[in-house]
């Protein structure tokens, strides 16, 4: 193919130029292209996963909570502390204290929170966890807020034999649940 008024060698290097900027912009669109698709894909997965997250707030918010429906006395937030430990075999004189405070009102909300605190000396993990798992699944709306351990203790007055070893380590747990009450 010739050009008019342009010599043959030049009109082939025009052709062979006008061809790479040609394939440069096809490469450069395709690339650009590719990054496009590539994008909407993730996009449309977040859009799904958002949608999916939306839902499951939407659902758990017109939930109930699971909350009592009138304040413990501490008579009887001592007798629910005092079974649960019996039941995972904490000893009664190992519950050193339990200070119930004051509840008080979850802002712009009818439910109040109903703090304990209470400490409990030589147990073990096992005992603790099971211990605090029983008190949370067995009184409605009881969860642990707070949670302290103090360094383990072998030996001492605490100490429990077993047939593996000498003693078993013991911990001191600080402990605060509060109590979630519907109150209107």
């Amino acid at each position: 193919m010739r050009i008019p008024n342009i010599p043959a060698d030049r009109s082939i290097r025009l052709l062979l130029l006008g061809v790479a900027a040609a394939s440069v912009l096809f490469v450069s669109s395709w690339h650009r292209m590719a990054s496009s698709r590539c994008a909407a894909i993730r996009s449309s997965e977040q859009y799904r996963q958002c949608r999916r997250l939306a839902e499951r707030i939407r659902v758990l918010k017109d939930r109930p909570l699971r909350a009592s429906d009138s304040l413990q006395t501490a008579t009887q937030l001592a007798r629910a502390l005092e079974e649960a430990a019996q039941s995972v075999k904490i000893e009664l004189d190992q519950l050193i204290r339990i200070d119930s405070r004051p509840a008080r009102q979850i802002e712009n909300t009818p439910y109040q929170e109903q703090p304990t605190y209470f400490e409990v000396r030589g147990v073990t993990l096992e005992q603790l966890v099971a211990f605090l798992h029983k008190l949370a699944t067995e009184n409605h709306g009881t969860e642990v807020v707070d949670l302290r351990l103090s360094s383990p203790r072998s030996g001492g007055i605490y100490a429990k034999d077993t047939q593996d070893c000498a003693s078993t380590e013991t911990w001191d747990a600080e402990v605060t649940l509060t109590s979630l009450v519907f109150n209107p």
